[in-house]
């Protein structure tokens, strides 16, 4: 039997009473939603690409790990974790089957939905923005953007489940201080990815003045957190406040401090707040990210993610390689740093003119130490060895890394513009807008990804969409013809 088309099981399918959404994340049934780590949805689409045919070991490390070594555990680890999924754990199993010394082979036949129309390309674009140049101008455009990513890219979140993170002001206006505010906002993001059905929309432009309604009008949510950060000597102050998208009331407001070499306390302090004041029934815990062995280490990796952040810089790709390099040297085993540093390797042919055999091996190997280092960062680190391979042209393991990269918890907004140029370089022009609309509903205000849609609708024809989106592009910074 052939093999089903990852394209066509990511459309979502049936699975006996379950329904799998691989791009959600969720396998649900009636009322009962679950999230699956990206490593256990990969085990389950491989098994789903065979249909009730046995899928060997050997092929799931090939399809999953991408051929990395691996040992048993990680395999049955991953299996046992479908079958409690599915309540298939005990004999006579139901949905996964073990072929001893073989493989796996599922017991359910995959129910694909028929197929969709085709979108007529005449479609009418987004409506023109204002022609005032207020501060409003840019949310308007984000406005539409999001509106093409929900109708192109249906959401299966619940209602009232949407929040925006603001950029966070430097309250002492002092530049030395402006990485700890960055860094401090991101990985604050990254804590509330943790926080299943939560979408988050990490905002990268400011609001210049406009009010919390307005933006969480224009950006579909319903909840918008702004926050500023004070250094006092070697503590910080961090004031935020959270309002409702719906009256602008401010439903949750205050301040934490402590010092700066406790700054992974203050950001989880902080998001344990607004988890339970958003959510007070929620059960779970967040997820502990992975800590750094000293403040040292940690101001160093923010330091180089500052630097990486304005790479186009003279310098600042060169800075931000010390600083992760030096990271690694602090502490071994943070995995983060791998994940930065291979990047910056990456991207030196074409911010440098670097050797660019040279700058793929050099991400390769660091990415493989950083993974054997801290597992936790392989399905993320898909996002650098999807950009290499695509450089290498190996469309298929590239696709392959980008799969795991953009369906990651901890995932980098850059894995879905790099996948949609790798999806337009082989012709496939569709998925490459609904790669980059996807990337542009978690960061509507990255004027690389507006961009990014803006080409996508050239190349398909449709121009007066391509030119809203380039004028959005523009209107955020985007350099570049």
């Amino acid at each position: 039997m052939p093999l089903i088309d990852n394209k066509t099981l990511e459309q979502g399918f049936q699975l006996g009473d379950w329904e799998v959404l691989p791009l959600r994340g969720v396998v649900q049934r009636g009322d009962e939603s679950i999230r699956l780590e990206p490593g256990v949805m990969a085990v389950l689409l491989a098994l789903a690409r065979r249909d009730g045919d046995l899928v060997t070991r050997d092929e799931l490390v090939d399809e999953v790990w991408n051929g990395r070594p691996t040992a048993d555990g990680p395999i049955d680890r991953r299996i046992a974790a479908l079958r409690k999924t599915f309540g298939d754990q005990a004999e006579p199993r139901e949905y996964i089957e073990t072929l001893t010394k073989r493989g796996y082979r599922l017991l359910k036949p995959v129910t694909l939905p028929p197929p969709e129309t085709t979108p007529d390309p005449a479609d009418p674009a987004p409506p023109p923005l204002p022609a005032n140049r207020n501060g409003l101008r840019w949310f308007a455009g984000i406005a539409a953007a999001v509106l093409v990513a929900v109708t192109l890219w249906p959401s299966n979140k619940p209602e009232n489940e949407a929040i925006a993170v603001l950029p966070f002001v430097n309250y002492t206006q002092n530049p030395d201080d402006n990485y700890l505010v960055l860094g401090f906002k991101q990985e604050l993001v990254q804590t509330l990815l943790a926080i299943d059905d939560l979408v988050v929309r990490n905002v990268q432009t400011p609001s210049e003045g406009a009010s919390g309604q307005a933006i969480a009008d224009e950006l579909a949510v319903d909840f918008v957190l702004t926050g500023s950060i004070e250094r006092l000597g070697d503590r910080l102050k961090v004031r935020f406040a959270v309002e409702s998208g719906k009256d602008g009331t401010t439903i949750v407001a205050g301040d934490v401090a402590g010092p700066v070499d406790e700054l992974f306390d203050l950001q989880e302090s902080l998001a344990q707040l607004v988890q339970h004041q958003l959510y007070p029934d929620l059960p779970q815990e967040l997820l502990a990210r992975i800590r750094p062995a000293s403040a040292d280490a940690y101001n160093e990796f923010m330091l180089g993610f500052y630097a990486f952040d304005r790479r186009g810089q003279p310098g600042n790709i060169e800075e931000a390689i010390e600083r992760f390099s030096r990271t690694i040297e602090l502490d071994p085993d943070y995995g983060p740093a791998y994940l930065q540093l291979a990047t910056a390797y990456a991207l030196m042919p074409d911010y440098r003119g670097a050797d660019l055999e040279a700058s793929n091996t050099l991400a390769l190997e660091t990415i493989n130490e950083g993974i054997d280092r801290d597992p936790g960062v392989s399905d993320a680190a898909g996002a650098v060895e999807g950009f290499v391979f695509q450089k290498q042209k190996d469309w298929l393991r590239s696709e392959a890394a980008y799969e795991r990269a953009v369906n990651s918890r901890a995932v980098d907004v850059n894995a879905f513009n790099w996948y949609s140029r790798m999806l337009a370089s082989v012709g496939r022009l569709g998925a490459s807008l609904d790669m980059a609309q996807r990337g542009l509903e978690l960061d509507p205000g990255s004027a690389v990804l507006n961009s990014r849609v803006a080409m996508a609708y050239t190349w398909l024809g449709l121009d007066e969409n391509a030119a809203v989106f380039f004028e959005r592009a523009n209107e955020l910074g985007a350099s570049g013809a």
